[in-house]
């Protein structure tokens, strides 16, 4: 009987052990689980965090694009969580502070997950260097010349050129069309227009009419024209060359000026003496600067209506380009009135372009004296009326009236075109400060 006993009891004692190993082992695996999914949790929080911070960082370059002044915003209440938004430094360089709080919770400051991401910020400014080395360059429309206009500077064009009593180009001339003319133009830089000529002025063309040519003449035919240097007949036609922008460079243009916003409407700033800084923007509509006002380039201006400069307005680069050129596109014509005043950015090599990509007859008109731009009609004709003076024309055809005078500036062979200082905020590097 007692053996009997204690062999039951032994069993139970067996139970018992077998039980517990099996409860704890329940528990480890619980336990386990437990902490698994505690740790997933807090694993997928962590990825939210670190998206909603990287959403902060491209909401902070979208809204710098827009306006450089931004200096961020707090309290961004998401789905997800919220996000805190500090941007601090100079016009060159930004550090961004993305700050997410992840759940979103009543208080942030009881959130599970905090992550604090520093991104840094540099303002790329997009160049494009083309060179003009012509002081006029015309399309198949060709050239007209009205009495006593000049053109300082060498001359391609497209289509014919004409002139009126006195019209001179001082400087080379090349007409590319076959069986195109060159009629009624002094070509060269006699001492009588001042100063010493670095050229004698050669003239390439198929057919010379009432020319007086001071250097070298390559010609098909000629007709009462007198030439100082030798005469090369049954000299081959030059050949065509494109304007040097094409439509490509400028959309991408249009795209760089877009990235700062746009204003939709009609703008008008009339207010003497007032200064208004923009760029890069777009204008949807048409743009008017009059009355004494200023308008300062800060980057790339789109206008996608017709702009008109006058009454005393004046249009300049920041000084920041420093030698770089600045330029408003326009979809519409462009009209610069007496008196207006343009300037680059005060270095000799910067300029404005004013181009007009309109086919409307003239796209372009120039009444003041604009030393500092070049105009260009990517599609239409120039017309520069009585006494203007500028530093470069391109058109598709162009119309100097009597007196206008273009006169070349060499530093336009490598000019170079910007959209402005911090014409596009972009992402350079970024680390996580706090998690």
């Amino acid at each position: 009987m007692n053996i009997k006993t204690n062999k039951k009891g032994s069993a139970w004692i067996g139970i018992l052990l077998l039980l517990a190993f099996v409860a704890t082992l329940g528990l480890a695996l619980l336990a386990d689980s437990i902490l698994t999914i505690a740790q997933s949790t807090r694993a997928s929080q962590l990825l939210v965090a670190q998206a909603l911070c990287d959403a902060g960082i491209e909401k902070a370059i979208w809204e710098l694009n827009d306006d450089s002044g931004y200096s961020g915003e707090t309290d961004i209440n998401l789905e997800t969580g919220i996000i805190d938004i500090a941007v601090a430094g100079t016009s060159e360089t930004k550090d961004v502070y993305v700050t997410s709080y992840v759940p979103v919770t009543e208080n942030k400051v009881d959130a599970r997950v905090k992550r604090t991401v520093r991104a840094k910020l540099t303002a790329e400014n997009n160049e494009a260097g083309f060179a003009f080395h012509y002081g006029i360059q015309v399309g198949e429309s060709g050239l007209s010349m009205s009495n006593n206009s000049q053109v300082i500077g060498n001359v391609y064009s497209g289509g014919s050129i004409s002139g009126g009593n006195g019209a001179y180009i001082r400087g080379d001339v090349y007409v590319s069309a076959t069986g195109g003319s060159i009629d009624n133009v002094r070509v060269g830089c006699p001492a009588s227009l001042g100063g010493t000529c670095p050229i004698a002025g050669d003239a390439h063309v198929d057919n010379i009419n009432y020319c007086y040519i001071y250097g070298d003449a390559f010609y098909q035919n000629i007709d009462n024209t007198t030439v100082l240097g030798t005469e090369f007949p049954g000299s081959e036609t030059p050949p065509s060359i494109d304007l040097p922008i094409d439509a490509t460079t400028i959309d991408l243009w249009k795209s760089w000026a877009a990235t700062g916003g746009t204003y939709s409407g009609n703008y008008t700033q009339s207010a003497n003496g007032v200064t208004v800084e923009m760029g890069p923007y777009k204008i949807d509509g048409d743009m008017t600067i009059t009355n004494s006002s200023i308008l300062e380039l800060t980057g790339v201006l789109w206008v996608t209506g017709n702009v008109t400069f006058s009454n005393l307005a004046e249009i300049k680069l920041d000084p920041s380009f420093g030698p770089n050129s600045g330029m408003i596109i326009v979809d519409g014509t462009i009209t610069t009135q007496n008196n207006v005043e343009f300037s680059g950015s005060g270095d000799d090599a910067s300029y404005i372009m004013l181009l007009s990509t309109s086919s409307v007859d003239p796209a372009i008109n120039v009444y003041n004296n604009s030393s500092s731009v070049v105009y260009y009609a990517a599609n239409g004709h120039i017309d520069v009326w009585n006494n203007a003076r500028i530093k470069s024309l391109t058109a598709e055809g162009i119309n100097l009236r009597n007196g206008a005078i273009v006169e070349y500036d060499t530093g336009l062979a490598s000019s170079n075109f910007s959209a402005g200082p911090g014409g596009a905020w972009v992402l350079k590097e970024w680390q996580i400060i706090y998690e």
